[in-house]
């Protein structure tokens, strides 16, 4: 079956000006150092790393490392024609909203949960956060997907990094 022919090219345009976008504000590869947080792609790029905080069975919030999958993405230039151009599908759905937001230079935020049961992908485009919860901290870096699923509990605080940040979030459907 193929889970893709929902796709059309518009949709998949727009998946890649995503990702351009993100290369245009990550700083350069040469000056940053590689960690788990650090590198959204493994190294043969078939899974993207994410971070998923959610509430754990104590009320409090919880970091969990893991991977997407990717599969190969072949999509429809004209008619039947399918061409797969070496792109990889890490995630699809519907969202209800997006925002782009901007934090200023070493913002303290405040404990709080995320907004909505919906699970909410928070995407670092540019700068750096210190994500706080009771069990530890992470500092999210450009190309790091946070998925933020803590609605309730303790919820989770952020130090803002120096050269401030911008973020794409998405609430899924």
């Amino acid at each position: 079956m193929d889970t893709n022919a929902g796709l059309d090219r518009r949709e998949l345009l727009g998946q890649g000006a995503l990702a351009a976008l993100a290369a245009l504000f990550a700083p350069a590869a040469s000056a940053r150092t590689t960690s788990a947080c650090d590198s959204a792609m493994t190294a043969d790029y078939a899974a993207f790393k994410a971070i998923r905080v959610f509430t754990g069975d104590d009320g409090h919030s919880h970091f969990e490392e893991f991977e997407f999958k990717g599969e190969a993405l072949p999509f429809r230039l004209q008619g039947d024609s399918k061409v797969t151009p070496g792109f990889l599908k890490y995630y699809h759905s519907k969202a209800t909203q997006v925002t782009i937001l901007r934090g200023p230079p070493n913002l303290d935020l405040p404990w709080h949960n995320a907004p909505t049961a919906a699970s909410e992908f928070f995407f670092m485009v540019q700068g750096s956060n210190t994500l706080i919860t009771k069990a530890g901290s992470k500092t999210i870096r450009p190309g790091t997907v946070v998925i933020f699923e803590d609605a309730q509990g303790t919820g989770h605080a952020g130090k803002v990094g120096p050269n401030g940040y911008t973020v794409i979030n998405v609430v899924l459907a």
